[in-house]
């Protein structure tokens, strides 16, 4: 048998409406607390991303030139001016923080270059040197080198920052956004060092020579021309020029002879019979006065590129030889190593550089230049070989 049960409804109490917005206040104050901060977070955090990105757009767009260095040697004491220039494109004034300097020398046994901290102003920190307007300029008094002899290769560094990062109470705060410009000169003045080859009485400093090859081949051209420059002499007058070309190894060369102008201008063309001659093949320029460099040589890979012209860039004041320009011919495509190095009458080796070129198909001339790892003056220069190296 089976007993019956009395069934017990259960109540479902629901929410009532002061419960209802109780809840729905304290859901909006913790949305509302929660977006506040997400909001700070944000704001501050765009804010940092401006700021960031304010002072690097100023830092790119302030630009510092140096426009000239004057280095000069008064009752034994030594003095350097360093002329610098705000080149900005865009309204932004920049602050001089510091000169360094720097001496340059080569380890003759390795060949290494090695460049020695000589000084600084201010010494120990950075420091509002100047201020400087866009398109203002002002001379800075500079670190000198005393110990240097005179020939010896110095570099400037001038460091400059936007002058809105530039903190006067703590110089270093913004230092990571502090930038430099730098320039070199051949000291001019003070005790000279030996130099290796003496100045000959009468001199003449080539500084380019250009024959006319066959540009896909690197033969010596039918119109048998071979142009030189020569920009320096020991004073003016007319010489008898005699210039051969021989191909390296032997095989075939010849000769050519010209009274030409020194100094001169212009690029004079000496003429003969070089009998074809195919790069690699050497260039010999002599007279009675010495010809400074009087040795060139040009290198080739038959076919596929070779060097044609070669022209030692150079400052006047001073004479020292910074770049060179090398003029190339070729014949087919790929990538290529183009170097250059400058020996002395010793024949050591005194500057060298190097360039990568590439040759795309169809190219037959092309022109580049490479900047040597080191200053040397001109007159120190009497051989210039070039070297050609197939990469790809």
């Amino acid at each position: 048998m089976f007993k019956k049960c009395k069934r017990t409804k259960l109540k479902n109490k629901g929410l009532t409406v002061i419960e209802v917005t109780i809840i729905a206040s304290i859901t909006l104050v913790l949305g509302l607390f929660l977006l506040g901060i997400s909001t700070g977070l944000f704001f501050n955090t765009t804010l940092d991303l401006t700021k960031e990105t304010d002072k690097g757009v100023q830092k790119l767009r302030g630009l510092l030139l140096i426009e000239a260095i004057n280095y000069t040697l008064t009752d034994n004491v030594e003095r350097a001016l360093v002329v610098v220039r705000n080149i900005a494109k865009q309204p932004i004034d920049l602050t001089v923080t510091k000169i360094d300097l720097y001496s340059v020398s080569r380890n003759e046994a390795s060949g290494e270059t090695i460049y020695k901290y000589q000084g600084s102003i201010p010494r120990t920190t950075f420091g509002n040197l100047s201020k400087l307007g866009i398109g203002k300029s002002e001379t800075l008094e500079a670190p000198t080198c005393p110990g240097c002899r005179m020939g010896t290769e110095l570099i400037y560094r001038v460091w400059y920052v936007p002058s809105s990062l530039y903190d006067e109470k703590d110089p270093f705060k913004y230092v990571s956004e502090m930038t430099y410009a730098q320039a070199s000169i051949i000291k001019p003045v003070g005790e000279a060092a030996p130099l290796a080859c003496p100045l000959p009485q009468d001199w003449v400093l080539v500084d380019k020579v250009d024959p006319i090859t066959i540009v896909e081949l690197g033969e010596m051209h039918p119109v048998n021309k071979v142009y030189i420059k020569p920009a320096f002499a020991s004073y003016a007058t007319y010489l008898d020029v005699f210039v051969s070309v021989q191909e390296v190894g032997g095989g075939r060369g010849g000769y050519g002879f010209g009274r030409i102008p020194v100094p001169a201008y212009n690029d004079i063309p000496i003429s003969g019979e070089y009998a074809g001659a195919r790069a690699p093949f050497t260039i010999t320029i002599s007279s009675d006065w010495s010809m400074i460099p009087g040795v060139w040589y040009f290198d080739g890979l038959y076919g596929e590129i070779h060097v044609s012209g070669i022209t030692l860039l150079w400052l006047e004041r001073g004479r020292v030889v910074y770049s060179v320009m090398v003029e190339l011919g070729a014949g087919s495509s790929g990538n290529y190593e183009v170097s250059v190095t400058l020996k002395d009458c010793n024949l050591n080796v005194v500057a060298k550089g190097s360039s990568i070129v590439k040759v795309l198909e169809g190219m037959r001339s092309m022109t580049t230049f490479i900047d040597l790892d080191r200053m040397v003056r001109f007159d120190q220069v009497y051989v210039v070989e070039t070297s050609i190296r197939k990469l790809s």
